[in-house]
């Protein structure tokens, strides 16, 4: 996946290098979903499997995978309607920047409460 992904990407940059580096298209943040959802799905099918599913909230890659899936799944929306960010419609502006803060707090206090949460694994256990 990562390597289809690196080829549509660097294939898209050879082609329009001017639009990689002044505009931020959607096929950008679409391809970064998939990705993004894909191997979310997969390491959640992978624990569930597992015998360890029992410890899920004793894991920190739990909570980094939830609030970045939570992330994502905020964010998408607002990037298809990226169009009506101008200087005419300030209310769509402000709720952008309110939906991208929240979200972003929301994504890093995942990651937080996952560091203090989780105990560091120690070179003898295995987990």
């Amino acid at each position: 996946m990562a390597i289809l992904f690196s080829v549509v990407m660097l294939s898209h940059f050879i082609v329009f290098p001017n639009v990689f580096l002044t505009e931020h298209p959607p096929l950008y943040q679409i391809s970064g979903l998939i990705i993004t959802l894909i191997c979310v799905a997969l390491y959640f099918i992978e624990f569930l499997n597992d015998e360890k599913v029992l410890m899920i909230f004793q894991t920190f890659s739990f909570y980094a995978t939830l609030g970045l899936f939570v992330w994502w799944l905020i964010i998408t929306p607002v990037i298809f309607y990226d169009n009506y960010n101008t200087i005419a419609d300030w209310d769509f502006a402000n709720l952008k920047r309110r939906i991208f803060l929240f979200a972003n707090i929301f994504m890093y206090t995942c990651f937080t409460v996952g560091f203090i949460i989780t105990k560091p694994k120690s070179n003898n256990e295995i987990i």
